[in-house]
């Protein structure tokens, strides 16, 4: 069972939503209930299991607020049950949407190419910095520069001058190689591009999607 992206966008964004007005209750439980079953109908039980286990810790820390408890952890417990439902709805929509997804159901909504354009080189940039940077450091390794964490603390000017400097210099080529595959597969045309496969919404996708707005709509009522 696989979602439409938008709709993983619209749960992102009323995730965020909840968040902004600290909504607590019945309507937080259903929306965790439905983050989890996303989750498992993706076969990610156990993330969805880990998940749900924070939730719960919270959701007793808070049920039982009169345990002593240090208040960096009470802090953490909080932020931590504010803040899980967005997450979820995060990293749903990056574990389970590729960049050809993301662009093209993005496309459905009209948006400006450019901006697309700029989303799909950011997509396929962003990894590109960790694998960069751990390679420079095997390098580094095999020359015997930074063998230990000390390294870093003692020689900062040549860490910088060592891996920064060629860091830099090289995401900025593979950046420009980027752009030009992205425009070489047509994503900078102005006009309707063909598409593999269609996205279409089907009836779990306007299920949900109708439910986020009419709990979206009943939030801003009630907090205005």
């Amino acid at each position: 069972m696989a979602f439409n992206v938008r709709t993983k966008i619209l749960c992102l964004l009323f995730c965020n939503l909840l968040f902004l007005y600290n909504v607590t209750g019945p309507l937080e439980y259903a929306l965790l209930t439905s983050l989890l079953l996303l989750q498992i109908s993706y076969g990610q039980w156990k993330k969805a299991l880990v998940y749900l286990l924070i939730f719960l810790v919270s959701l007793v820390y808070a049920d039982f607020g009169n345990v002593s408890l240090p208040d960096g952890l009470a802090i953490l417990l909080v932020g931590t049950r504010r803040l899980l439902p967005s997450f979820m709805a995060g990293g749903l929509l990056l574990s389970t949407t590729t960049s050809y997804d993301l662009v093209h159901g993005l496309r459905k909504w009209r948006l400006p190419e450019s901006l697309l354009l700029t989303l799909a080189v950011c997509l396929r940039f962003l990894p590109m910095i960790g694998q960069t940077s751990r390679q420079l450091h095997r390098n580094l390794r095999l020359r015997g520069c930074f063998t230990s964490p000390w390294d870093y603390l003692r020689y900062p000017h040549r860490y910088v001058s060592y891996l920064i400097v060629p860091l830099l210099f090289t995401l900025l080529a593979q950046a420009e190689d980027l752009t030009t595959a992205v425009m070489t597969k047509g994503l900078s045309l102005e006009k309707q591009v063909s598409t593999a496969y269609p996205q279409r919404f089907g009836a779990l996708d306007w299920s949900f999607c109708l439910c986020y707005l009419l709990s979206s709509l009943w939030v801003i009522l009630r907090f205005h």
